[in-house]
């Protein structure tokens, strides 16, 4: 599965259990509302391929928020990838996930290695368009046939009242934007088609949803 040296297991403790890390970042009621939503479009997305694809890269993984979900639909594995470890040691130890620590910049995997890669709440926080460009083509070359990742788009309610609130200094970090055009032809260019583009809440929240698939790759 992997170019680079195999990943040791990861098997100390949390020190922070993976309640915790949900409760601090989905804990407030709208928040709640986006976790249901993301669950709801990943589900209905990735339902026609509901136990064809094999394996699975869940990329950052994070906790693991999204790792069981996807592992219903992966008849064999789902790789749960974070460069945290501390987050990483949260993710459930099930059958048929594989936990890895690694930097997505830097994925471990050898090309075309995943039937999905999953890629949720990564962009935002990437702000240099050509960093963007390489974290695609990271993700784009491990992908077998569908990649299934968000980013934020700049022409929203969110992304203008997040550059207001940090011109007050009410946020210290702005957010990384990728205008929809600047996605698909990037993902164009890397030899994948887009089969769906949604904004999770159009003209409010910045976050849209989109799956793509290879060209030529087989239908499912």
């Amino acid at each position: 599965m992997t170019d680079r040296s195999r990943p040791e297991a990861v098997e100390k403790p949390p020190h922070k259990t993976a309640r915790a890390w949900h409760e601090s970042r989905y804990g407030s009621l709208d928040q709640r509302a986006i976790d249901a939503l993301e669950r709801r479009e990943v589900r209905e997305l990735l339902r026609p391929s509901r136990g064809q694809l094999e394996l699975i890269l869940d990329a950052p993984a994070g906790y693991g928020r999204l790792t069981t979900l996807l592992a219903e639909l992966s008849p064999r594995a789902v790789f749960a990838v974070d460069l945290s470890l501390e987050r990483v040691r949260c993710v459930p130890r099930l059958p048929g996930i594989v936990v890895v620590q690694a930097d997505l910049a830097h994925l471990p995997f050898r090309p075309k290695a995943f039937d999905l890669v999953a890629c949720f709440r990564h962009f935002h926080h990437i702000r240099d368009p050509e960093d963007q460009r390489l974290r695609l083509a990271q993700i784009a070359n491990v992908a077998r046939r569908r990649v299934l990742l968000t980013y934020y788009e700049p022409l929203s309610l969110h992304a203008l009242q997040r550059g207001f609130l940090v011109r007050l200094r009410r946020r210290k970090r702005r957010l990384g934007f990728m205008a929809p055009t600047f996605v698909h032809a990037e993902l164009e260019r890397l030899g994948f088609r887009v089969v769906a583009d949604r904004a999770l809440i159009p003209w409010i929240h910045a976050q849209r949803i989109l799956l793509a698939e290879r060209v030529g790759s087989s239908p499912t």
